[in-house]
């Protein structure tokens, strides 16, 4: 019985032997790797970007970059795979593919519009001081910025409130009957009004509360919390004087109580203009943003304006 059993194991065992000297390579289809060809691809990945569908269109157009490395489209799909991320907020791996697209396409033009696109990625990220950085940098190796950078310079300087900087390059902008022109008058206009927000200050409204409990909230338009810090300050104050002489530990537990709210309303005050000053520049940056005739990120957004597709 044994001896029938170790027959038919190895009866079993050769073929299996057989078999594992000749591996078998597993390999997806063709069709399965890629199921478009060149142009089907690039025409979903336009498809997805103009349906708004910005990550999955990056995916398309890096996918095509990678299939077809030696094509003639490779800048194109570079390009707008770079903007599809820069749209759905992925700045950085944005940056790194307009840099390749820059490195795929050569040229003054290529260079123009991907420092542009880069320098647009950190002012959405709001790191005005980094595109300022980078538009400089720019303008040594290059010698001069070209319009299109220069209003972006100057659209950097007005968001972080630097007036009189963006003031100074709007200025030297000449747009006169370009597509700039409206734009930039917009942004200048903004710039000047800018010198002239309405602002309170920090150390005049401390000392007003100090002088008179409340006054400083007042001077910050803040009449209701200047009514209420007034009276928190002045009715403790006015009974702890009132039983000063007949009951001194209470008086002083009011005077305790009313010192408590002068010095809280002080502070209170100097945080309120700080409020204030925070709270016009936010507004008046948003006005700015709604209402600007061209938007920075608009430029150089369309790749038949740079070169026909």
């Amino acid at each position: 019985m044994a001896m029938r059993k170790t027959a038919f194991l190895i009866l079993l065992l050769i073929p299996l032997c057989a078999l594992a000297q000749e591996p078998v390579e597993l390999q997806a289809p063709e069709a399965e790797k890629n199921p478009f060809g060149k142009e089907e691809l690039i025409s979903f990945a336009d498809f997805l970007f103009q349906e708004k569908d910005y990550e999955k269109s990056a995916t398309e157009y890096r996918r095509f970059c990678l299939l077809y490395p030696e094509e003639s489209d490779v800048p194109y799909a570079l390009f707008q795979a770079g903007l599809s991320l820069e749209r759905c907020g992925k700045y950085k791996t944005a940056r790194k593919l307009f840099k390749q697209f820059y490195r795929k396409k050569e040229g003054e033009k290529a260079s123009i519009v991907s420092s542009y696109r880069i320098a647009c990625t950190y002012i959405e990220e709001n790191y005005y001081l980094t595109a300022l950085k980078y538009l400089g940098n720019y303008e040594n190796s290059w010698g001069k910025l070209p319009v299109q950078m220069s209003y972006l310079k100057g659209y950097a300087h007005l968001k972080m409130g630097s007036y009189s900087d963006a003031i100074e390059e709007l200025s030297s902008l000449n747009v006169k009957g370009s597509s700039l022109s409206s734009a930039t008058y917009f942004l200048l206009s903004k710039a000047k009004q800018g010198l002239v927000l309405p602002r309170k200050s920090p150390v005049v409204s401390g000392l007003l509360s100090t002088a008179v409990p409340g006054a400083g909230r007042a001077y910050c338009e803040k009449w209701g919390d200047a009514i209420f810090s007034f009276l928190c300050v002045g009715i403790p104050a006015g009974v702890g004087y009132a039983l000063m002489e007949k009951d001194r530990g209470f008086s002083n537990a009011c005077f305790f109580l009313s010192a408590s709210f002068y010095l809280s309303d002080i502070y209170g005050s100097t945080v309120d203009a700080i409020k204030y000053n925070r709270d016009i520049r936010r507004h008046f940056q948003e006005t700015i943003d709604r209402d600007i005739p061209v938007a920075p990120t608009e430029i150089f957004s369309d790749y038949s304006s740079i070169e026909g597709k």
